[in-house]
C-alpha cells in the first residue's frame, strides 16, 4: 500500500508531504534554503493537500532515507530541531524512550492540571511546543491556558496553531519528556489535527479580550487565515446574523442575568434585535432594568456576552438554529 501511495506522488507532492511531516518549525528551516519559486510551488501544494494519510508520510520518509543518505530524514530533522532546545544527549534519550510508547493520548497527564499551572510550565517553552500542547488539550482547558498568556504570546501561539498540521508520535513523546512531567505514552501512529478549525474550538473557550487579540493579530499578520478563522468563529456580534426564530430560541436558553449583563455593553442594533424578539412586556421590563442598573465591570459584561454566544454556538452545532446568511447561500 505504501509503495502504491508513493508511486502516485510527484516530486513537489513528495516534498510537500515531507515538510508537513517535519512540522512548522523544522519546515521553516528547510524553506530558508529554497528559492522563491520553489517555496511558492510547495506552499500551493501544501494548501491543496492539507490532510495527509500517515501511510503516505511514512512512504515518503522511507524513500527520502533511501535516496538521500547524506541528508536528514523526517524524524532526524525533527531530532535536529529538538537538539537546538535540549541538546543532543537529552534528545537521544527522549526519542529512544518515546519509540517504545503506546496507549494513552498525548499530554493526557495535563488534562486535570489547573490552567495557571500549565501556563507557567509552558511560558519558557518554544512557541511550537506550546501550540502542540494546546491542540492536544480539551478545548475548554486549552482556552483557559491560552488566556493566561500575554497578548503578544497569544497572537504567536494562534499563528502556530493555524500553521501546524501533523506531528510524529515519537517527537510528541520526546516533548512530553522535555517538559519534565510524568512519563506519557502515545501511539506510534498518532497524528495531530490542527489548523484554523482547532484554533476556533480553542477560542470558543477564551475571554473576549483574548479572542479579539488573536483575531486582530491574524487579520494584520495573515489576512487570509484571519478571514478563515473569523468565518468559523461565532462571536456575540454574530447574533445579528441569526433569524428572528433563532434569536427567540437563544433567549429561551440563555440565563436572564447573562442577558441583562450582555445587553449592558451591547450596541443599539443588538439591543433592538433582542427587544424585537421578546414579548412587549418582557422587553419593557428589561429596558427598565438596564436603565436602573448601575455601573458594571467590563470583564463581567464580556463574560456574559461570551456565555450568550456559547449558547448560540451550541444551538447552531445541534441544528436547532441557523444563520440567516447560511440559508441564503444554500438557496442561491
Amino acid at each position: 500500500m505504501a509503495d502504491r501511495e508513493e508511486g502516485k506522488l510527484t516530486g513537489v507532492k513528495k516534498a510537500s508531504v515531507l515538510l508537513m511531516a517535519l512540522g512548522t518549525g523544522a519546515s521553516a528551516q528547510v524553506l530558508k534554503h529554497l528559492t522563491e519559486s520553489e517555496i511558492e510551488k510547495l506552499s500551493a501544494e501544501i494548501v491543496r493537500m492539507r490532510q495527509v494519510d500517515p501511510g503516505m508520510i511514512q512512504a515518503v520518509i522511507e524513500e527520502f532515507e533511501r535516496t538521500s543518505s547524506a541528508s536528514l530524514a523526517g524524524k532526524d530533522f525533527a531530532t535536529k530541531v529538538l537538539e537546538q532546545v535540549i541538546g543532543p544527549q537529552k534528545t537521544k534519550q527522549m526519542l529512544q524512550r518515546a519509540a517504545g510508547f503506546s496507549g494513552t493520548r498525548p499530554f493526557e497527564f495535563l488534562w486535570e492540571a489547573e490552567a495557571p499551572v500549565i501556563a507557567r510550565m509552558l511560558k519558557q517553552e518554544h512557541i511550537q511546543i506550546i501550540a502542540l500542547v494546546l491542540i492536544n488539550l480539551p478545548r475548554e482547558k486549552a482556552g483557559a491556558v491560552l488566556s493566561e498568556f500575554s497578548k503578544d504570546l497569544q497572537a504567536q501561539i494562534a499563528r502556530a496553531i493555524c500553521a501546524m498540521d501533523e506531528v510524529d508520535a515519537e517527537v510528541i513523546g520526546a516533548i512530553e519528556e522535555v517538559l519534565q512531567t510524568k512519563l506519557a505514552s502515545v501511539s506510534a501512529e498518532s497524528v495531530v489535527a490542527a489548523g484554523p478549525k482547532t484554533l476556533v474550538e480553542i477560542l470558543d473557550n477564551v475571554e473576549r479580550t483574548t479572542e479579539r487579540v488573536v483575531l486582530d493579530s491574524l487579520r494584520k499578520g495573515d489576512p487570509a487565515v484571519g478571514k478563515q478563522v473569523r468565518s468559523l468563529l461565532f462571536v456575540f456580534e454574530d447574533l445579528l446574523r441569526l433569524e428572528d426564530r433563532g434569536i427567540q430560541t437563544v433567549l429561551r436558553e440563555v440565563d436572564q442575568e447573562d442577558l441583562r449583563l450582555a445587553l449592558k455593553g451591547a450596541d443599539e442594533k443588538i439591543r433592538e434585535l433582542i427587544f424585537r424578539n421578546m414579548s412587549e412586556r418582557a422587553a419593557e421590563t428589561l429596558k427598565e432594568d438596564l436603565e436602573l442598573a448601575g455601573s458594571v465591570k467590563v470583564r463581567d459584561i464580556e463574560a456574559a456576552q461570551q456565555r450568550m454566544a456559547g449558547v448560540a454556538r451550541r444551538l447552531l452545532a445541534t441544528g436547532e438554529i441557523a444563520l440567516a446568511d447560511a440559508r441564503e447561500e444554500r438557496a442561491a
